[in-house]
Protein backbone atom coordinates (compact mmCIF):
# COMPACT_ATOMS: atom_id res chain seq x y z
CA UNK A 1 0.00 0.00 0.00
CA UNK A 2 0.95 3.63 -0.31
CA UNK A 3 0.03 6.95 1.26
CA UNK A 4 0.73 10.23 -0.47
CA UNK A 5 0.22 13.83 0.60
CA UNK A 6 -0.45 16.73 -1.78
CA UNK A 7 1.69 16.24 -4.92
CA UNK A 8 2.75 12.90 -3.46
CA UNK A 9 -0.92 11.88 -3.36
CA UNK A 10 -1.26 12.72 -7.04
CA UNK A 11 1.79 10.57 -7.75
CA UNK A 12 0.39 7.67 -5.71
CA UNK A 13 -2.95 7.85 -7.55
CA UNK A 14 -1.33 7.79 -10.98
CA UNK A 15 1.06 4.99 -9.95
CA UNK A 16 -1.78 2.86 -8.54
CA UNK A 17 -3.72 3.29 -11.77
CA UNK A 18 -0.78 1.68 -13.58
CA UNK A 19 0.67 -0.72 -11.02
CA UNK A 20 -1.48 -3.38 -9.37
CA UNK A 21 1.20 -4.11 -6.78
CA UNK A 22 -0.17 -1.10 -4.89
CA UNK A 23 -2.96 -2.98 -3.14
CA UNK A 24 -4.42 0.01 -1.27
CA UNK A 25 -3.90 3.76 -1.43
CA UNK A 26 -4.51 6.77 0.78
CA UNK A 27 -4.61 10.18 -0.89
CA UNK A 28 -4.28 13.16 1.44
CA UNK A 29 -4.79 16.65 0.03
CA UNK A 30 -4.77 15.51 -3.61
CA UNK A 31 -5.93 17.38 -6.70
CA UNK A 32 -8.09 16.10 -9.53
CA UNK A 33 -5.40 17.10 -12.05
CA UNK A 34 -2.17 19.01 -12.30
CA UNK A 35 -3.91 21.54 -14.51
CA UNK A 36 -6.63 22.12 -11.88
CA UNK A 37 -3.97 22.56 -9.20
CA UNK A 38 -2.20 25.23 -11.23
CA UNK A 39 -5.49 27.04 -11.89
CA UNK A 40 -6.35 26.94 -8.18
CA UNK A 41 -2.93 28.30 -7.25
CA UNK A 42 -3.22 31.02 -9.86
CA UNK A 43 -6.50 32.13 -8.31
CA UNK A 44 -4.94 32.10 -4.87
CA UNK A 45 -1.46 33.49 -5.56
CA UNK A 46 -1.90 35.45 -8.78
CA UNK A 47 -0.65 35.17 -12.34
CA UNK A 48 2.95 34.39 -11.38
CA UNK A 49 1.99 31.06 -9.80
CA UNK A 50 0.90 29.56 -13.12
CA UNK A 51 3.74 31.16 -15.02
CA UNK A 52 6.46 29.52 -12.92
CA UNK A 53 4.69 26.17 -12.64
CA UNK A 54 4.02 25.91 -16.37
CA UNK A 55 7.56 26.95 -17.20
CA UNK A 56 9.05 24.35 -14.86
CA UNK A 57 6.83 21.60 -16.26
CA UNK A 58 7.68 22.48 -19.84
CA UNK A 59 11.40 22.44 -19.05
CA UNK A 60 10.96 19.00 -17.51
CA UNK A 61 9.05 17.83 -20.58
CA UNK A 62 5.87 17.12 -18.61
CA UNK A 63 2.63 17.96 -20.41
CA UNK A 64 0.05 19.65 -18.17
CA UNK A 65 -2.60 17.08 -18.98
CA UNK A 66 -0.39 14.10 -18.09
CA UNK A 67 -1.09 14.10 -14.35
CA UNK A 68 -4.82 13.49 -13.81
CA UNK A 69 -5.46 11.46 -10.66
CA UNK A 70 -9.24 11.69 -11.10
CA UNK A 71 -8.98 10.09 -14.54
CA UNK A 72 -7.23 6.96 -13.24
CA UNK A 73 -8.85 6.39 -9.85
CA UNK A 74 -11.50 3.99 -11.14
CA UNK A 75 -8.71 1.76 -12.51
CA UNK A 76 -7.54 1.20 -8.95
CA UNK A 77 -10.69 -0.83 -8.18
CA UNK A 78 -11.12 -3.43 -6.68
CA UNK A 79 -8.24 -2.18 -4.55
CA UNK A 80 -9.42 0.20 -1.80
CA UNK A 81 -8.94 3.97 -1.92
CA UNK A 82 -9.16 6.30 1.07
CA UNK A 83 -9.35 10.00 0.25
CA UNK A 84 -8.50 12.30 3.17
CA UNK A 85 -8.88 16.07 3.19
CA UNK A 86 -8.72 18.80 5.79
CA UNK A 87 -11.97 20.65 6.41
CA UNK A 88 -10.04 23.94 6.39
CA UNK A 89 -7.57 23.05 3.64
CA UNK A 90 -7.28 26.12 1.40
CA UNK A 91 -4.78 24.48 -0.96
CA UNK A 92 -6.97 21.48 -1.75
CA UNK A 93 -10.58 22.35 -0.91
CA UNK A 94 -13.05 19.74 0.31
CA UNK A 95 -14.90 20.07 -3.01
CA UNK A 96 -11.80 18.69 -4.72
CA UNK A 97 -11.74 15.67 -2.41
CA UNK A 98 -15.41 15.05 -3.19
CA UNK A 99 -14.65 15.12 -6.93
CA UNK A 100 -11.89 12.56 -6.41
CA UNK A 101 -14.23 10.42 -4.34
CA UNK A 102 -16.87 10.59 -7.08
CA UNK A 103 -14.26 9.59 -9.69
CA UNK A 104 -13.10 6.55 -7.71
CA UNK A 105 -14.84 3.20 -7.95
CA UNK A 106 -15.68 0.97 -4.99
CA UNK A 107 -14.27 0.23 -2.53
CA UNK A 108 -13.66 3.84 -1.59
CA UNK A 109 -13.90 6.05 1.47
CA UNK A 110 -13.84 9.79 2.06
CA UNK A 111 -12.62 11.22 5.35
CA UNK A 112 -12.77 14.95 6.10
CA UNK A 113 -10.52 15.92 9.02
CA UNK A 114 -12.14 18.66 11.14
CA UNK A 115 -10.08 21.82 11.77
CA UNK A 116 -7.26 20.60 9.51
CA UNK A 117 -5.48 22.83 7.00
CA UNK A 118 -3.26 21.60 4.17
CA UNK A 119 -0.16 21.08 6.28
CA UNK A 120 -2.01 20.25 9.47
CA UNK A 121 -3.67 16.88 9.03
CA UNK A 122 -2.20 15.99 12.41
CA UNK A 123 -5.18 17.95 13.75
CA UNK A 124 -6.98 14.64 13.26
CA UNK A 125 -4.97 13.33 16.22
CA UNK A 126 -4.96 9.70 17.29
CA UNK A 127 -8.33 9.06 15.61
CA UNK A 128 -6.81 9.80 12.19
CA UNK A 129 -3.77 7.63 12.89
CA UNK A 130 -6.06 4.79 13.97
CA UNK A 131 -8.23 5.19 10.86
CA UNK A 132 -5.19 5.07 8.57
CA UNK A 133 -3.75 2.05 10.37
CA UNK A 134 -7.07 0.18 10.28
CA UNK A 135 -7.50 0.99 6.59
CA UNK A 136 -4.15 -0.54 5.66
CA UNK A 137 -4.53 -3.54 8.00
CA UNK A 138 -7.88 -4.41 6.41
CA UNK A 139 -6.78 -3.69 2.85
CA UNK A 140 -3.50 -5.61 3.04
CA UNK A 141 -4.72 -8.64 5.01
CA UNK A 142 -4.46 -12.06 3.34
CA UNK A 143 -7.49 -12.63 1.17
CA UNK A 144 -8.18 -8.93 0.60
CA UNK A 145 -9.14 -7.96 -2.99
CA UNK A 146 -6.20 -7.34 -5.31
Amino acid sequence: GALGFSMGANTVAVAAGRDHRLRAIVLEGAFTSLEDMIRHDEGKYGWYSEHFAVRALRRAGIPLDSVRPAAVLCRVSPRPVLIVNGAEDEDTPVATARKLYDAACEPKELLIVPRAGHNDYAAGGPALATKLGDFFVNALRPGAPR
